[in-house]
């Protein structure tokens, strides 16, 4: 994976449309209705999107949680060891080339790394730090930025192990000093372990089981690869579980004229970002975000069963935006 460097000085018109602040967090609630074989739900974000949450296409259930609850996600699966960072916090992280722990590293000159929005198995900011052929850790130090609301706001990680039960690491400020070292556990039956680097004892209580969920609303990093320079930003969309769940996109046949007959018609991706962000897009004249109506996923849940979706609104009915309304059907 390449090391991508953050342009603090780009900004263009098309990114202004996904901007989001964080001000107070709302409750989050989800409102389903029935309108016979279809069925209506909204989702509340927050006015800022601070809340995401775990949805189940089978019955409506959700799991909501505050989406800077967590800093890094460590794969549960007996041979994982991919590691994941919270992008929409933005966490971004870098290799200091040295192996030294007791060094204190240079910030200067640092080419920041993010996960891929498409999958960790696309790419990962953390890279090979582990040799998945001799099953030992390369031993490189890396630096953590926490984002600009975190305090301290940097640290440098150095792992250890990655065993079936789980992951050890060494952990500490710039200067070596708070240095500890940690173990996180794989939980059986979840695609992560969470943890915050204010409490790294502390394993978060984040997603559902990996078989009790399907699409999960929250804010995230998006990379523009095919900008000069390559330009990562915070958006607000539809992230799949990664754990069997796969999707198609149609923009030509409508949400009406689907039906379990027209699946083979579709091309179906694990990609983690194929229902992503831009199913809404912002109208600079009405100073609002439109909802495009043409575009229905049709989603393979965990469970095996097809279900079709397609949004209606972002806003609820006090017009309070980070409140996307959609409608699903199962096939």
């Amino acid at each position: 994976m390449k090391n991508f460097k953050f342009n603090t000085s780009f900004i263009a018109i098309n990114l202004v449309i996904l901007l989001s602040a964080c001000e107070k967090k709302e409750e989050a609630l989800i409102l389903p209705t029935s309108k016979g074989d279809v069925k209506n739900y909204t989702v509340r974000l927050g006015r800022d999107y601070t809340t995401q949450l775990f949805f189940t296409l089978r019955d409506g259930s959700i799991k909501a949680n505050d989406f800077m609850a967590w800093d890094l996600g460590f794969d549960c699966n007996p041979n994982g060891y991919l590691v994941k960072i919270n992008g929409g916090k933005e966490v971004q992280v870098a290799n200091t080339g040295t192996k030294d722990f007791s060094e204190i590293p240079s910030l200067a000159g640092v080419e920041w790394e993010y996960d891929n929005p498409a999958g960790e198995w696309k790419g990962t900011a953390f890279g090979d730090w582990y040799d998945s052929l001799s099953r030992k850790c390369h031993g490189y130090v890396y630096l953590i930025d926490r984002g600009q609301t975190a305090n301290p706001r940097y640290k440098k990680l150095k792992f250890l192990t990655v065993n079936p039960s789980g992951y050890t690491f060494l952990f500490a400020n710039l200067d070596g000093s708070d240095a500890h070292e940690y173990a996180v556990p794989k939980i059986a039956n979840r695609n992560y372990s969470y943890i915050n680097f204010d409490d790294p004892n502390k394993i978060i209580d984040l997603e559902p089981d990996r078989e009790n969920w399907d699409i999960l609303f929250t804010r995230y990093r998006h990379v523009y690869y095919n900008m000069t320079p390559i330009t990562p930003y915070n958006v607000t969309g539809v992230m799949l579980n990664p754990n069997k769940v796969i999707c198609a996109k149609d923009s030509t046949i409508g949400f009406e004229n689907i039906t379990a007959e027209t699946l083979k018609e579709f091309e179906f991706t694990n990609r983690k970002d194929v229902i992503g962000f831009d199913w809404k897009r912002y109208d600079f004249d009405l100073n609002r975000y439109d909802v495009v109506r043409k575009y229905t996923y049709i989603i393979k849940d965990t469970k095996g069963f097809y279900y079709k979706l397609r949004f209606i609104d972002f806003y609820d009915e006090q017009g309070v935006k980070g409140a996307p309304k959609f409608e699903t059907q199962r096939l």
